[in-house]
Parts: structure tokens; sequence; C-alpha cells
């Protein structure tokens, strides 16, 4: 039998409990995790970030938002860790399975539905909601790090929702997508009751 390449590509992503780990990670000591994202500037060429054994990334901005991320990440104290949730995991995952399928690179699902929209309704008492979505990468550190540095986002809305103290829940699904290879999404929100 032979294994479809969505298919070897979901088994190759990273698992949500990993993404989880990861965050929490850097949320027990931000100042630490930056020695992550010091470790992964030695490998820039110019704007290209060429890390072993993966294919090179031609960047937008190059070291420049991964020096930016680091000063961020040395003033951050530490924030609350994040509980895993099956339920924003359902979320994240539905995302992930439109996104990949339709080959897009929005928050806004093929229905409509808006990233707060699709957390109330697996989690009805969630209260602010956020969502961060990676493109590419599928193992936990790079998906991570990636969404810190944020290249080519300006207002680096992706690095504040992970800092963001207040969410307190978070759920995780990746998936094969159809131009980018793999598609992570992380849902994160806070109960209101």
């Amino acid at each position: 039998m032979i294994a479809s390449a969505a298919f070897l590509v979901a088994m190759a992503a990273a698992q949500p409990a990993e993404i989880l780990r990861e965050l929490n990670q850097l949320r027990a000591d931000p100042p630490r995790y930056a020695s992550k994202l010091e470790q992964r500037r030695k490998h820039f060429r110019g704007l290209t970030l060429d890390l072993p054994g993966k294919v090179p990334l031609r960047t937008q901005e190059g070291p420049r938002a991964v020096e930016e991320a680091i000063r961020v990440l040395r003033k951050t104290r530490p924030l609350p860790e994040l509980a895993g949730s099956d339920a924003l995991r359902d979320a994240a995952r539905r995302h992930a399975a439109d996104l990949g399928k339709a080959g897009s690179l929005s928050h806004q699902g093929s229905d409509g539905s808006t990233p707060a929209q699709r957390i109330r309704w697996q989690l009805p008492g969630a209260g602010i909601a956020g969502e961060v979505i990676s493109f590419g990468p599928d193992e936990a550190d790079q998906i991570v790090m990636d969404l810190l540095v944020d290249d080519g986002i300006r207002d680096r809305g992706h690095r504040k929702l992970l800092l963001d103290p207040r969410f307190r829940i978070a759920g995780a699904a990746c998936a094969a997508h159809a131009r980018y290879r793999t598609v992570c999404v992380i849902d994160l929100t806070a109960l209101t009751e």
C-alpha cells in the first residue's frame, strides 16, 4: 500500500501536545527561550535562513526580525502556563483542514467564520480569543520560533498573541497544505466563567 503525500505530511507534522509543550517552555521563561532564537540567527545568509537539513528559506526581514524578537523576549516576564483543550484543538483542526484543502492563507474560514466564532462554537465559555497560523514548518520548535519572529508581519500580531498573559487555554492542530506542505493552527482563549 502506498501512502498519499498528504498523509505523510500529516504524519510528519508536529503533534498538538508537542506544540503546547513548546509554547509553555516559551511562556515559562521567555529570556531563556531567546537563546533558541540566538542559535537560529546564526543560520542567516543575508535574508536567507539556511537551517541544517532544511530547504533554505528567503525571509522578508532577515536576521533583523530575529534580533527584535530576542530583545522582546529578554524583557518579557514569565507568563501563565497554557492548559491544553480538546475543544480548542478541534477548532484548530477544522480550520487547519479547511486552509490546507483550499491552499488558502486566512484566519477567515471558507464558511466566513472568524477565529472567535470557531473558538466559541467549540468552547461556549470562551472569553478573549486569538489564533496564530504557521505555514511550512512541521516541527514544534520551528513553528513557535517562526510565529515569535513574525517575519514580514508589521504589527507582530502572532508574537503579541503568544506572549499575551490573558490567554490560559490553547489547542493546536496541523494538516497538509496544498501550497505550503504544512499548516499549523493554534487557538488561544481564556474562560470567562
